[in-house]
Formats: C-alpha cells, structure tokens, sequence
C-alpha cells in the first residue's frame, strides 16, 4: 500500500477510505498486522510525503484514531514519537479470535461472552471479524470444490484411459 502511496496512484479521498478500513487491524492480534497498520498510518500522515499536511492530517486522521487508543492517551502530531505502539489498545485475544473465525462457533453467543476491554476491541474489530470469517468459508468451500472438481476430473480421466485400454484389448486377437 505504502508503494501505491508513494507514487501517488491512490487519492486522498481513497486513501482516507483505506486508513478507515485499516484502521481495526491496529488491535489485530498478529504483532506483524499491527505494525504494518501503524506504519500505512505514520506514511500516510507524514507531511513529507506529500499526502496530508499535519492540519490535514490532525483534522481528517486524527479524530479516526482516537477510539484505538487506551483510555487517557492522545496523539497530537501523528509522529512515530507520538504515535506509539504503547498508546493504541491492547490487541484482541487470540484465543477469542480463532474461536470467532470458527465456522462452527455461534458468533453471537461469543459475543455474549466477551467482557470489559475484549468487548470494546471486539466492538471496534467487528468487521473485520465477520468479513474473515465469511472469506475464509468461501475459501474453504472453494478449497474444498476445487478439489473435488480436480478429483472428478482425474476420475475421469483415469475411466477414459481404462475404457481406451479395454477397447484396444477386445481388438487384439491372441496370438498361438
């Protein structure tokens, strides 16, 4: 993403729509996905790349980001200084994310059961967690069609090979 930003194929319009859908996976539970969320924020924020001024940046980011942060934390000027890892909430249970992810899993008896901080991040996370869980069925169904397809084409195929071998055994007369 920061490349597309970099060379300018996405628009300031665009890029505030991305920053917004980017914007849950600051409390992902991978460290990794967090990082990077935080990096696409600080490149985008940075007046030297020429994309938002510290006003734009303070007016349109800002008051986006402030749900992510702990409870009495602010950033003010969008610097890595200021916009530090310690700031943001803690991510969301791992645990609690396979177990919402798991097709077999009643999401709202999960829902039920959250307390406290959990909740308020799964509140935020929400989305995201029902868009992965509805991408990775398909990709399961997918996976799983895909397979099966290959395994009726293969199945096939081998009919095909078996039928061709006996046609050409009727043809052949034995030789004495």
């Amino acid at each position: 993403m920061k490349e597309l930003l970099t060379m300018k194929l996405i628009k300031k319009s665009e890029a505030v729509n991305v920053f917004e859908h980017l914007l849950p996976f600051l409390l992902h539970p991978n460290t990794w996905i967090r990082a990077e969320t935080r990096s696409f924020i600080l490149f985008l924020a940075d007046p030297l790349n020429n994309y938002f001024s510290k006003g734009e940046a303070f007016c349109k980011l800002r008051p986006k980001l402030l749900k992510y942060l702990k409870t009495g934390y602010l950033v003010f000027d969008m610097s890595p200084e200021d916009f530090r890892v310690e700031k943001l909430r803690e991510p969301f249970d791992r645990e609690s994310y396979q177990k919402f992810l798991d097709p077999a899993s009643d999401f709202h008896e999960l829902k039920a059961e959250l307390r406290g901080e959990n909740y308020t991040v799964f509140e935020l996370m929400e989305n995201v967690l029902v868009q992965t869980r509805q991408y990775k069925q398909t990709f399961e169904r997918g996976v799983f069609d895909k397979n099966q397809a290959y395994q009726q084409k293969a199945d096939a195929s081998l009919g095909e090979i078996i039928k061709k071998r006996v046609i050409k055994s009727s043809h052949l007369k034995p030789t004495m």
